[in-house]
């Protein structure tokens, strides 16, 4: 539903259900002039995590705040805004886990926009990061989960290994940028069902109604290590493709948990966004999938750092 509020943008999109509140996208807007605050990524930083916090503390009568956040988006307009967006959101919390995408534009011409869901007894959520190889390519996961376990979150990211978060724009030569496409051009159908396999097997983790049924490890050669802490054109990045899920399932297929992903891709570096679509379509109905799973793909210019070109983020729950 909508919700107006006047002392911070003309009005948000809320859903709630039980005890997660989902925010829609959330831009640096002055209240007073509806325009967008001067100063660059940094202040647009500032007020955008200010006008969420304020939300999650006016739909949560225990008095929500920010470190309330289990995951989100933040989309910018620039790879070189991610190192400052995530400092500002690190600054207030580090109890989220934080996708990073680099788009054409934002509304009114932004340079940063957060979407996030929060839950209000996020304290009691636990945290962990695994890994694996899966052919030439390296899977990273970062994953939280509540004790009861009826709600998951999950960000996979697939990348060359070629750089890391902290690579420089200055340090991308046109050799690495050659073998980065290459690299990436080369994956499979089998290589996505792997990911996503192995994405189902992090996310379904320990889930009830799943006992001692998973999907396969990747059938690549794959070492888990776990450590628990706590072609397209422009116009085409400018628009998501629609959400994407399978037919009505028999019967016998209601009491599997009902999962969303939100498949991320680096426009130009796989092989084409319908190949990306085939591949998920043919994992629908491959016996790797023991959950019901809807889906949506999304153009991105850059994800979270220059070696990674698909990201996939994750959800589970049934409160």
């Amino acid at each position: 539903y909508t919700v107006p509020c006047y002392n911070l943008c003309p009005s948000v999109l809320l859903l709630q259900v039980g005890h997660i509140t989902y925010i829609s996208g959330q831009i640096a807007l002055v209240p007073g002039s509806m325009t967008i605050i001067e100063g660059g990524i940094k202040q647009q930083c500032k007020l955008t995590l200010r006008h969420l916090s304020r939300i999650a503390k006016a739909m949560n009568a225990q008095g929500g705040q920010l470190r309330d956040v289990v995951q989100g988006i933040c989309f910018v307009t620039h790879p070189s805004y991610i190192y400052e967006a995530r400092r500002q959101w690190e600054r207030r919390t580090a109890n989220a886990i934080i996708d990073y995408i680099v788009v054409p534009s934002l509304p009114r011409g932004a340079l940063v926009e957060w979407q996030v869901w929060a839950h209000s007894h996020n304290d009691k959520f636990d945290y962990e990061e695994t890994g694996c190889s899966i052919g030439e390519y390296s899977i990273s996961i970062r994953r939280r989960w509540n004790y009861e376990n009826n709600c998951a979150s999950i960000v996979c990211y697939v990348s060359t290994g070629l750089a890391t978060s902290t690579t420089k724009l200055t340090e991308l030569t046109d050799d690495y940028l050659h073998h980065h496409n290459q690299l990436a051009q080369r994956i499979t159908r089998e290589h996505i069902h792997d990911t996503i396999a192995y994405v189902l097997r992090k996310l379904l983790q320990a889930y009830p109604g799943l006992l001692g049924i998973s999907p396969s490890s990747p059938s690549a050669a794959s070492n888990d290590e776990s450590m628990v802490v706590g072609g397209a054109e422009d116009d085409q990045i400018a628009r998501p493709h629609p959400p994407r899920a399978p037919p009505p399932p028999p019967s016998s297929d209601l009491a599997k948990p009902a999962v969303h992903l939100r498949v991320f891709y680096q426009v130009d570096a796989i092989p084409s966004v319908q190949f990306l679509i085939d591949a998920v379509e043919s994992f629908l109905l491959s016996p790797a999938n023991v959950a019901r799973i809807a889906y949506t793909v999304i153009p991105a210019c850059h994800l979270q750092n220059f070696s990674t070109f698909i990201s996939i983020c994750g959800l589970r729950h049934h409160e």
